[in-house]
C-alpha cells in the first residue's frame, strides 16, 4: 500500500490550484498566529480567512469536491448545543464574544482541514506553525522579556506577542510537535541541527515563561514520543536508539537540574502551595459545583467567571466546558478527539509505511499532550490548537480514503482474475 502514501505527496487537479491554496494557508495561518495578536490588525486577519474561506467554498462547489468531514460537523453539532446556553446565561455580552470566537474557529477548522485533506499537505501548516512559533518566540527577545526571564532570582516571565506567559508556552509546545514532525522528513546534519535549535529555543521559551503545565506538557510528549515513535523500533536499530536514550536522559536530567533551582518555574514548582495553586484548586471545586447544579446545559458559554469568586475562567478545558455547556456538550466536544483517535488507530493497523507510521503516532502523542495539558488549561477557543487539530483531521481523512480506495480496487481486480480464471488461487494482500 505504499501507493497510498505515494498518493499524499501530489494531489488532483493543475498546479496552479495546489500552490495558491497551499501558499494561501500557508500566510493566512501564520498572519493569524502573529499579525492578528497587534492590534488594529486582527480584523484584518479575520477578513483574510473569511475571503479564503468562501473562495475554497465555491471551488469545492464548482468542482463537486464539497464533503464535510466527520469531526467539523461534530464541531457544528457542538456549537449548536452550546446555543442552548443563551437561555441560561447570566451575562449574555460574555457568552455571544464566546460564541463569535467558536463560530470563526469553524470556518477555520472547516478551511484547514479542507485544504490539507484536498491538497494532501500537512507540511505547510506546520511549517507556518514554526514560523509563527519563531517570530512570538523572537518577540520575547525584543521585548526583552526572554533574557530577564534567564536571570537567578527573576520575577519576569516570557510572554512574547501572546501576553499571557502560559499561553506563550502553550504556542510554543506546537513549534515543538511541528519540530518533531519534520525531525524525520530528512537526515541531513544541516536539517537536523537546525531543528535541533529550533527545539532548544522553544524548551527554554517554555522554561521562561515559567509557566508549570507547560513544563509539564513538554515532558509528557518527550515521554510519548518515545512511547510511540522511537520504542517500537528498538529491535531495528538497538545500539543507535540505545545511545540516543541515554543522550537524552542526561540532558534531561540537566535541564531538569537548571530549571528547578535557576529558573522562576522551579521556585514555582517548588513552592506549589501559593497563591496561585490556591486560586486554581478553588476554580476547580466550584466548577464541578456548577456542573453539579447544572448538569444539562451547564451556565452557557464564558460564564463561569461569573459564578467563579474572584471572576477567572476555570483554569480546566474539561471542567470549563462541562460547566459551560453541559455534560452532553461535554460528551459531544470530545468526541472530536475520539473520531481522530480512531481514525488513526485504524490506519496504524492498516498501514506499515515506515515514514507513515511515525507520522501518526507523533500524531496520537501530541494530541495526548494536548488532552494532559486540558487539565490545567483552557484551550477549547485557541485558533492554534485548532489549526493543528485541522490539519491532523485532514491528513488522516484523506490517507484514510487513500487506503479503503487502494483495498477497493485490489478487490476489484482480485476478483477479475478469479472470474478469468476460476481455478488459478490469488492471494489478496500480495
Amino acid at each position: 500500500m505504499n501507493e497510498a502514501y505515494a498518493e499524499l505527496k501530489s494531489s488532483p487537479g493543475p498546479v496552479v490550484y495546489r500552490d495558491f491554496w497551499n501558499l494561501s494557508l500557508f500566510l493566512f495561518i501564520t498572519g493569524l498566529l502573529t499579525v492578528s495578536r497587534i492590534s488594529g490588525l486582527t480584523t484584518i486577519m479575520i477578513l483574510y480567512g473569511f475571503i479564503m474561506m468562501a473562495g475554497f467554498s465555491i471551488y469545492l462547489v464548482f468542482n463537486r469536491l464539497l464533503r464535510p468531514l466527520p469531526e467539523v460537523v461534530v464541531y457544528i453539532v457542538w456549537i449548536i448545543w452550546a446555543l442552548s446556553g443563551a437561555i441560561v446565561a447570566v451575562d449574555k455580552a460574555l457568552f455571544t464574544d464566546k460564541l463569535m470566537t467558536l463560530i470563526q474557529i469553524g470556518f477555520f477548522l472547516f478551511l484547514v482541514s479542507g485544504i490539507v485533506s484536498l491538497k494532501k499537505n500537512m507540511s505547510v501548516v506546520m511549517s507556518a506553525i514554526i514560523i509563527g512559533g519563531l517570530i512570538v518566540l523572537f518577540s520575547s527577545f525584543y521585548t526583552g522579556e526572554f533574557l530577564q526571564a534567564g536571570e537567578s532570582n527573576t520575577q519576569t516571565r516570557a510572554s512574547g506577542l501572546i501576553g499571557n506567559a502560559n499561553g506563550f508556552a502553550y504556542s510554543l509546545m506546537f513549534v515543538v510537535y511541528a519540530v518533531f514532525y519534520f525531525w524525520n522528513r530528512k537526515s541531513s546534519a544541516v536539517w537536523r541541527i537546525t531543528l535541533l535549535s529550533i527545539l532548544a529555543l522553544s524548551a527554554f521559551g517554555i522554561v521562561y515563561s515559567g509557566s508549570r503545565m507547560g513544563i509539564v506538557g513538554f515532558i509528557a510528549f518527550l515521554a510519548l514520543w518515545w512511547l510511540f515513535c522511537v520504542r517500537k523500533r528498538l529491535p531495528e536499530h538497538p545500539i543507535k536508539i540505545y545511545a540516543v536514550l541515554i543522550a537524552l536522559l542526561f540532558a534531561l536530567y540537566r535541564f531538569v537540574d537548571y530549571v528547578l533551582f535557576r529558573t522562576l518555574l522551579g521556585h514555582r514548582i517548588q513552592y506549589f502551595q501559593d497563591s496561585s495553586s490556591i486560586k486554581r484548586f478553588d476554580c476547580y471545586k466550584e466548577g464541578l459545583n456548577l456542573i453539579i447544579q447544572n448538569p444539562v446545559f451547564g451556565v452557557g458559554l464564558n460564564n463561569f467567571r461569573v459564578f467563579e469568586s474572584f471572576g477567572l475562567y476555570a483554569h480546566s478545558n474539561y471542567i470549563e466546558i462541562a460547566s459551560s455547556t453541559g455534560i452532553i456538550g461535554f460528551f459531544i466536544f470530545f468526541s472530536i478527539y475520539f473520531i481522530v483517535w480512531r481514525r488513526l488507530k485504524r490506519i496504524e493497523k492498516i498501514y506499515k509505511e515506515p515514514q507513515c507510521k511515525y507520522t501518526i503516532n507523533l500524531f496520537k502523542a501530541s494530541i495526548l499532550t494536548i488532552l494532559i495539558q486540558s487539565f490545567a488549561t483552557v484551550n477549547y477557543y485557541s485558533k492554534l490548537t485548532w489549526i493543528f487539530l485541522g490539519a491532523v483531521i485532514g491528513y488522516s481523512w484523506s490517507l484514510e480514503r487513500s487506503i479503503l480506495g487502494l483495498i477497493s480496487a485490489h478487490k476489484k481486480y482480485v476478483r477479475k482474475l478469479e472470474q478469468d480464471a476460476p481455478h488459478a488461487p490469488h492471494d489478496l494482500y500480495r
